[in-house]
């Protein structure tokens, strides 16, 4: 179906802008193909995937936003019993971490929707920064600093990024960050040794993304078979999710309460050569009378209800910010 594709890479100024089509694929499709680049998109599940072909020459599409008819967020008493029962289940199943995401309205009228992701990628130069639009799965805009897969088959790297701060209002890192971080560090450790992949790690240092600061450690990995394959085992790595990995995807299936759609899904370009894939997160829908802005974090028992959902809050203003001052 027909659609458009708008992004800018980490650290680069340069804005690829495409006209053509997105067309569903399975995993298995997308996975049988090594030697061609592809901008791919999942859901979170990974059930659903979506790639891009280019129509060259054509002109520009317009991008056609349907209005929103109904808020589709919860209430802040709502998430904070949600995160009370979160940590509850953790306390009992012996769960380290399960992530909790939500949807957050905010009205504003949508005129130029590739306006947004030019200020986006000024404004968050460090991130990937996109806009896709598809009546497959309406128009989306993200600004995320999380990076699943960079690199070629020969050399690439990944990274366990979680624990967020508020810049302008920061804390000393507390063991529930920390924590967090660590989770997310040796669940990739123990997937790139259980497939006896060579790689080493760095030191855990401080990230900045926009107006937040994670936790990061960078793995670097050598020879690898195939890349989508890497990327799709390590997908959703605890940071979108938790550990154990299958306790907590059926736990948030049950309890959350909405379809995350695209948002903590794979995107970005794959091929054995040029890959750079990333989770999808500081993403939005953009409807033609609002925002529809997905932010989540990770609950542990040490979690605290009022911090957490402050944390979303300052999370959503890495695009509010930007949309609201179009």
């Amino acid at each position: 179906m027909k659609g458009v594709l708008i992004y800018s890479l980490p650290n680069s100024t340069e804005i690829i802008r495409k006209n053509g089509t997105w067309l569903k694929r399975t995993e298995q499709e997308i996975r049988n193909v090594t030697t061609e680049l592809q901008f791919v998109i999942s859901n979170f599940e990974k059930s659903s995937w979506f790639v891009f072909e280019e129509n060259r020459g054509k002109t520009e599409t317009s991008i056609e936003l349907s209005a929103h008819s109904s808020s589709a967020q919860i209430s802040k008493d709502i998430y904070l019993e949600k995160v009370n029962h979160f940590k509850t289940f953790c306390k009992q199943q012996a769960t380290r971490k399960i992530v909790l995401s939500r949807t957050k309205w905010t009205k504003k009228k949508i005129e130029n929707p590739t306006e947004i992701v030019d200020k986006l990628t000024q404004k968050h130069p460090t991130a990937f920064t996109y806009l896709v639009s598809s009546p497959l799965f309406g128009c989306w805009i993200g600004a995320t600093p999380e990076t699943l897969l960079r690199g070629s088959n020969k050399r690439c790297e990944t990274m366990a990024l979680a624990g967020s701060r508020n810049i302008n209002n920061s804390f000393e890192w507390t063991e529930k960050e920390t924590t967090e971080q660590k989770i997310v560090a040796r669940y990739i450790e123990h997937i790139l040794t259980e497939k006896k992949i060579t790689h080493s790690q760095s030191e855990v240092e401080i990230a900045q993304a926009g107006n937040i600061e994670h936790l990061k450690t960078t793995f670097q990995i050598e020879n690898v078979p195939n890349l989508f394959s890497l990327a799709t085992a390590l997908h959703p790595t605890p940071a979108v999710s938790g550990l154990p990995k299958e306790e907590a995807i059926k736990f948030i299936e049950a309890n959350e309460d909405y379809n995350r759609s695209i948002y903590t899904g794979i995107i970005g370009l794959i091929d054995q050569k040029n890959t750079h894939l990333f989770v999808n997160l500081r993403c939005a829908q953009l409807f033609s009378n609002g925002i529809l802005n997905y932010v989540g974090g990770g609950i542990t028992q040490d979690s605290l209800p009022e911090k957490e959902w402050d944390e979303t809050e300052f999370k959503s203003l890495t695009l509010l910010n930007v949309v609201m001052r179009e």
